[in-house]
């Protein structure tokens, strides 16, 4: 063997040497091993060459829904001589995804679609994914296809709520709220519906869409404006309605269910003031106290107009029976009002255990009628404890 080659050969083998060394000390650096975990190998490419075009790249889905999930087809088209082949690669996130790959292999001229999926998160406003496919096309054996959007909610209600504040038990009252719709051109009230029937005759409820250069909101293509109307002869006390609106959003294939609540005090004639009285729920609150001791509360019936002379006030029902329910003489409070007392007592022995209305415990109730032309009845809940 010729000095020469000897030299060649034994560099190389010193340089071998080296670097195992060097690995047995020090181990792979940080870059090494995440291009070891991270590369694959290319696709086998022998004989004739593929040669790969995609449509596009990118897609821009828009203003999306939250919660639901978007699909795009990207088109690979094989231009080349040789038979393209692809792999399923990696995605940015477990919540972007390459769903279906229609071949893996794709001959000369043909064209396939690559679909790949993301399911929106109202957490993330702006979302960029991307999904990788693997090929054999030595010019591109890598394709990121990359997927944005901004995502958000399709619909908001202004005010959330229908709230009537103080309404007089003798007058009707209207007010409006309006259904803006960020990804529907058209917005349409198709029905509604009441959660509580009794009263459900006290309120019209009307739709009306609103023509787009009158629409204020930002970023926002369509939008209805419902008047909620109430009549006179709703119960006095606090308000206790939800409100079924069925939308009907053109682009969407189901139609949009929604509530609206109802919030507020029916005022009128009548009103009772107290220890223990929550007007807002008409709530009496007794407290907790021992079985053996009971416990009573005596609240006032103010009664003003032109009836206050001539009413009369009785007892319906009391639930539980044993609940006692007492009404006095009417007597004059000022010139224009006339006072009842309404004492409320749970007896002594009676029954122990929970009446506050939490938990799957029941709450009392107590049921009064009137001669008063606008408020029939009263009611009332009652609120205690009894401890063994």
């Amino acid at each position: 063997m010729k000095a020469s080659t000897v030299v060649i050969i034994a560099a190389l083998l010193g340089c071998a040497l080296g670097t195992g060394i060097s690995v047995a000390n020090f181990g792979l650096s940080g870059a090494a091993l995440q291009m070891q975990a991270t590369v694959e190998p290319p696709l086998p490419n022998v004989g004739a060459q593929p040669k790969l075009l995609v449509d596009s790249k990118h897609h821009d889905f828009g203003v999306v829904d939250r919660d639901v999930t978007v699909r795009h087809v990207f088109e690979f088209t094989n231009r080349g001589e040789g038979v393209l082949k692809l792999k399923r690669g990696g995605t940015s996130c477990t919540r972007c995804t390459i769903t279906e790959l229609a071949k893996d292999e794709v001959a000369p001229g043909e064209t396939v679609g690559v679909t790949v999926e993301y399911l929106t998160a109202y957490a993330q406003p702006q979302f960029s994914q991307t999904a990788t496919i693997l090929t054999n096309d030595p010019a591109e054996p890598r394709v990121e296809l990359n997927i944005y959007g901004t995502v958000r909610t399709r619909y908001r209600v202004v005010p959330s709520s229908v709230v009537l504040s103080k309404v007089s038990a003798n007058e009707s009252k209207a007010t409006y709220v309006t259904i803006f719709s960020y990804l529907s051109d058209q917005v349409e009230l198709v029905s509604h519906g009441f959660s509580e029937p009794e009263s459900a005759q006290y309120f019209e409820v009307r739709g009306e869409p609103v023509a787009k250069d009158k629409i204020m909101e930002p970023d926002a293509k369509g939008a209805c404006r419902v008047e909620v109307l109430v009549k006179p002869g709703l119960p006095w006390g606090p308000i206790r309605q939800r409100i079924r609106l069925e939308l009907k959003m053109s682009g969407d294939e189901k139609n949009t269910e929604l509530e609206l609540p109802v919030m507020g005090t029916v005022d009128s004639d009548i009103s009772l003031v107290g220890r223990g009285w929550h007007a807002d729920t008409s709530r009496l609150v007794l407290g907790s106290f021992p079985r053996a001791e009971g416990a009573s509360r005596t609240v006032s019936i103010m009664v003003h107009g032109p009836h206050r002379n001539d009413v009369q006030v009785r007892l319906l029902k009391a639930d539980p029976e044993w609940l006692q329910v007492t009404l006095g003489e009417p007597t004059k409070y000022t010139d224009v009002t006339v006072q009842i007392p309404l004492t409320v007592a749970v007896p002594p022995g009676s029954p122990p255990g929970s009446h506050l209305g939490v938990g799957g415990a029941p709450v009392a109730e107590v049921l009064l009628e009137t001669t008063h032309p606008q408020v029939r009845e009263i009611r009332m809940n009652v609120q205690f404890l009894i401890e063994q």
